[in-house]
């Protein structure tokens, strides 16, 4: 006998959109319902549609990574369509390289720094929602510890252009 789905069960993150039934979205529950009452021809698109089926899997499975599937999938239906103010503010996140990328590259044009980190422990000791460019892998950089305007570190991570 298979288990009862769980929608009581809450998303790894809170997400608050900007407009629609519900002023935050904090459990399955919340998410479900929120599809729910959704005019039929907008359930019906593609991202409204997967994120009702991964809300139902994770309401079953009750596994963690279920959930965050769920949540992520809830966050692009929602940016899509254009519901959702994003507290990154645009900016790159430690997320966005998961799955994309096991090691981040740094280089500087400028002086001939270079060094390597890895995604996973980035996301261990910041947060998978740290914004990138607070990282500061540069810290030991003399340009940018002098803070001069004209003479700025050039510290860039090539391989973002294929993820972002």
């Amino acid at each position: 006998m298979s288990r009862a789905h769980d929608f009581k069960l809450a998303l790894t993150r809170v997400i608050e959109p900007t407009r629609g039934p519900g002023a935050e979205l904090v459990t399955l529950e919340d998410a479900a319902r929120f599809v729910g009452l959704m005019k039929p021809w907008r359930q019906a698109r593609p991202h409204w549609d997967f994120a009702a089926e991964l809300l139902l899997t994770a309401a079953e499975t009750r596994e963690e990574s279920d959930i965050e599937m769920a949540t992520a999938q809830m966050e692009r239906a929602l940016r899509v369509e254009g519901v959702v103010v994003m507290p990154r503010e645009g900016a790159i996140i430690f997320r966005d390289l998961v799955g994309e990328l096991d090691v981040l590259r740094i280089e500087c044009d400028k002086c001939g720094r270079k060094g390597q980190y890895r995604v996973d422990h980035l996301i261990e000791q910041y947060g998978l929602d740290a914004k990138l460019f607070d990282w500061e892998p540069e810290a030991d950089c003399p340009r940018k510890q002098a803070k001069n305007l004209n003479d700025i570190c050039g510290a860039r991570c090539p391989d973002l252009s294929k993820v972002v």
